[in-house]
């Protein structure tokens, strides 16, 4: 339209992805950390190029999803790209490749750091207690996040460490778990800033050697504790919904002939519908797996073994 700015056809692209716009998106020629989905990760980036006329955006999160936009766009559509145009994108490409590569392998690096200096967490946590499982080797270590203003940090000391391995069998990033939702902050939990964003896995539980035993796959912690508590059987996790396929194809991958059975959470109140229960048939059809629901409304495995006791404390 008529007065359109580089900058506003660059809000609308990061609009268009998911991903909440900077503060500001005056600079030229270098890349603008940006947000995707909720304030204070920084899954996406957008670089306006150095004459104003386009850009480029990337979305981490949503798996790498880039796209370009420019100027005048209707007459974008309408010719090819020029030459100049071409290596400007993949120039910008390749530095935001090599970017991500840094990002990750400084994540990786603190993670495995933080890790190998953690302590390890007993059952008097007050997650863990919240949640009646046990530590399953989890560790401590004080987490800092930065303040919401964008003034100073927050330190919440104490914090359950989780870690998220690779398909090569390599710790790349942390899940912190505060003892305690954190006001300021409005959670309880984050992955450790700058690394990978998903299909990474953790495990509770020795392989069996017997080839017919099930393994298990679930999202969160608590539930694969509960789950391994209960069942006895190896359980992994996936930290989310969004990561459930990626890590039951390298499941399926490494163990060809196991009975696997995704422990899907059943998100009988979300606003886009059951986002659970779908991942986990999703993931399931996939690599021929068998899937379970917790009987109750809104609740994974570890809710549902809260309301079975709670049942038993009744009677």
């Amino acid at each position: 339209m008529d007065g359109e700015t580089i900058e506003d056809k660059a809000l609308a692209t990061l609009l268009e992805m998911g991903m909440i716009p900077p503060k500001s998106l005056a600079r030229r020629g270098g890349w603008i950390e940006c947000s995707v989905d909720k304030p204070g990760n920084s899954d996406g980036r957008v670089m306006i190029f150095a004459d104003g006329k386009g850009g480029i955006c990337h979305n981490w999160k949503g798996g790498g999803e880039q796209r370009t936009f420019f100027l005048n766009s209707d007459e974008i559509k309408t010719r090819s790209l020029s030459k100049a145009e071409k290596r400007q994108i993949e120039k910008a490409k390749r530095q935001a490749e090599a970017d991500r590569a840094a990002r990750y392998a400084k994540a990786q690096k603190l993670a495995i750091n933080f890790w190998a200096n953690g302590n390890p967490a007993t059952a008097d946590h007050p997650y863990l207690k919240r949640k009646s499982v046990l530590p399953h080797g989890t560790r401590l270590h004080d987490y800092k996040a930065k303040h919401p203003s964008g003034n100073g940090t927050i330190t919440i000391p104490g914090s359950l460490m989780i870690p998220l391995y690779n398909g090569q069998g390599f710790i790349v990033s942390l899940q912190f778990v505060y003892p305690h939702k954190n006001p300021v902050l409005g959670r309880d939990r984050n992955f450790l800033s700058g690394a990978p964003a998903g299909g990474h896995f953790w495990w509770i539980g020795k392989r069996s050697t017997d080839p017919d035993e099930p393994v298990l796959l679930c999202e969160g912690f608590a539930t694969a504790a509960t789950l391994h508590e209960q069942t006895g059987y190896r359980t992994y996790m996936a930290f989310s919904k969004d990561s459930l396929i990626k890590v039951a194809r390298l499941l399926r991958e490494r163990l060809p002939d196991t009975p696997i059975t995704i422990c899907a959470d059943n998100d009988t109140d979300h606003p886009k519908g059951n986002v659970g229960v779908n991942a986990a048939n999703e993931a399931a059809e996939e690599i021929g797996a068998a899937v379970a629901i917790p009987p109750i409304p809104n609740a994974d495995f570890n809710d549902y073994a809260a309301y079975l006791r709670e049942q038993n404390n009744e009677q």
